[in-house]
């Protein structure tokens, strides 16, 4: 593990700033080049404090940028994983998570219980469709997908209304992560539910 310079993940924005870790699995190569050069499976990961809000930038579907996305959260904090090319350490976001002590998102027998009654509860425009992706103690995963390219308005309104029911049907957790998929790009935020976080 090499730790890198204060900064925020990949395509992020965000007033609160982050510690950025380089995990390698040296014990495992892909490639070998002449000179001794060898390359070996490389995550790029952000820790970022349990404050933390952000918004990642709007990527139209033909850029060519990749944004970190949401791996774990904990008392400690929340993070961030980028993937750098190919690799064969399969396991490395759960290992990685496991090892700093965070929760991997997970859907159990009794969030699926309350999944359906929170779904039917939404009132959302024609077109809109979403997803649970997953929980862990403190967030909910959520994605919505539209085949239209929706106003400002028309996202905040969506937004503020999932806010809402997540508030009402999961009123322990503090955090939502949506994700948000147009029909010609997708952009992704951390929304604070308006409690205090947990202290360990």
């Amino acid at each position: 593990m090499r730790e890198g310079e204060p900064g925020l993940p990949m395509c992020w924005h965000s007033r609160t700033a982050c510690r950025e870790f380089n995990f390698e699995d040296v014990a495992v190569t892909l490639d070998a080049r002449p000179g001794g050069f060898q390359y070996h499976p490389l995550y790029r990961v952000w820790m970022c404090p349990p404050e933390f809000l952000g918004r990642q930038s709007y990527i139209g579907l033909f850029e060519q940028r990749y944004p970190a996305n949401f791996m774990a959260d904990g008392p400690g904090g929340i993070l961030f994983l980028f993937e750098m090319g190919d690799n064969d350490w399969k396991s490395a976001p759960d290992d990685i998570a496991r090892a700093l002590g965070m929760e991997r998102p997970k859907i159990t027998k009794k969030h699926r219980k309350a999944v359906q009654p929170f779904l039917l509860d939404l009132t959302l425009p024609e077109g809109v469709t979403i997803k649970v992706f997953g929980f862990t103690s403190s967030s909910i995963l959520l994605s919505y997908n539209t085949d239209a390219e929706l106003s400002n308005e028309s996202v905040d309104k969506i937004t503020t209304h999932l806010v809402k029911k997540v508030r009402k049907h999961f009123p322990e957790l503090t955090r939502l992560v949506l994700a948000r998929m147009f029909s010609q790009g997708f952009d992704a935020e951390v929304i604070g539910l308006g409690t205090v976080l947990p202290v360990q």
